[in-house]
């Protein structure tokens, strides 16, 4: 155990933050401005795909305690739940703890004389339990509406009362900027991804009906079912009504009295054109093949696209305006470029005109089926009604 205090509290929090490998959990009342933010936990947090995020808040003062701005990033990224009456600050940096009298503000960290343990790895078990413990039995979910709705868009707000009376008393850290710009258009997606993999994990243990094919595109065609074709489509709408509110017990239930309707179902009406579509699309986008793909080729991939056949006005558009090198280029970078996915995702986004987000996901879900499931409004309707609180799509 080791006592930090006045700006080593500050320093000491951004140093592990700044190597952060899995996972940064948070619990807060209030949260401070965006910027704050940044010089106190860095931001490799949010550019890095295998960092899990987690925000326990209080919700209940309508917004009157929290950034806006700063509530969006964590959001995107990770996952807010809040609890009524929370009143503990919480910082947990992979297997280490931080427990301190300092909110995830400026004030807090530059304003007042604030202290905090550092748990090491030995201690720090007991309070993960017990966020673990907070997070899955006693916080609610946030709608998904709810920001826009309360928090009126109060980017500098510092959520503290009385922060602007304050003297400064040490700085915070040098402040690392902003995110890449670029990831907006995709933010929830990793965020996306955690759930749909926890929820092919769940539906893996009840049944596959299809060894031959990929999870995801089994999965793709229940989410499907649901939204279509199962007795009074259960999932349809839940890209506009709130996530269910479902603990882990009961979303395993509901998952596994779905899928054994869908089994059902499944063996009078099996397809393969999810397969098909894939094993079309991976020989046309080679590495030694995407440089040279004709118009017509390029036509044929996006014609494998559920919503581009859902809209064929859009695939029409696509065809009439875009260059046949850009598009080359762009979908080039997209699948063999370096960098994080969601950041080429939206890279592609800008180049091509009338390749939107759905086109995007259903791009990089038929090329490499086996790591990105397929995303559209059955799939993010699905998940919701699971209680997976993913954004609306």
């Amino acid at each position: 155990m080791k006592i930090i205090y006045e700006d080593k509290l500050v320093k000491e929090l951004r140093q592990l933050c700044d190597n952060v490998k899995r996972r940064i959990w948070i619990a807060s009342p209030f949260i401070g401005n965006w910027e704050s933010v940044r010089r106190i936990l860095g931001k490799k947090w949010l550019d890095d795909d295998n960092v899990e995020v987690k925000l326990l808040t209080d919700i209940t003062n309508n917004g009157k305690n929290i950034s806006k701005k700063t509530f969006d990033f964590i959001r995107n990224k990770g996952e807010v739940k809040s609890i009524k009456g929370l009143h503990a600050k919480i910082y947990i940096i992979d297997d280490l703890v931080i427990i301190t009298s300092a909110n995830l503000t400026g004030t807090a960290f530059s304003k007042r004389y604030e202290v905090g343990i550092l748990l090491s790895k030995n201690e720090s078990k007991t309070t993960i339990d017990l966020y673990n413990n907070w997070w899955n039995n006693v916080a609610e979910i946030v709608p998904s509406d709810w920001v826009n709705k309360i928090i009126q868009g109060k980017d500098k707000f510092e959520g503290e009362p009385l922060f602007e009376t304050l003297e400064e008393l040490w700085k915070l850290p040098k402040d690392p900027g902003e995110a890449s710009k670029p990831v907006i258009y995709f933010r929830d997606y990793n965020k996306f991804l955690r759930y749909y993999k926890e929820f092919a994990n769940i539906y893996k243990k009840i049944q596959r009906l299809n060894k031959n094919s990929y999870l995801y595109f089994e999965t793709d065609a229940f989410l499907d079912y649901l939204y279509h074709h199962a007795t009074n489509t259960p999932s349809k709408n839940y890209d506009k009504k709130k996530p269910r509110k479902l603990n882990e017990e009961q979303r395993k239930k509901e998952i596994k009295k779905y899928a054994l309707k869908f089994k059902v179902w499944f063996n009078k009406n099996k397809d393969n054109f999810r397969e098909k579509a894939s094993k079309k699309i991976k020989k046309l986008l080679r590495k030694d093949k995407i440089e040279k793909l004709t118009k017509n080729e390029v036509e044929e991939i996006i014609s494998q696209f559920n919503c581009m056949n859902s809209y064929v006005i859009n695939k029409v558009k696509f065809l009439n305006n875009n260059n046949l090198e850009v598009i080359r280029k762009a979908w080039k970078n997209l699948i063999y470029g370096e960098g994080p996915l969601e950041i080429r995702m939206s890279k592609c986004k800008s180049s091509l005109k009338y390749f939107g987000k759905s086109s995007i996901q259903e791009f990089i879900a038929y090329y490499e089926p086996d790591k990105y499931p397929l995303r559209n409004t059955n799939s993010n309707s699905g998940l919701r009604f699971f209680g997976y609180d993913i954004s609306a799509y």
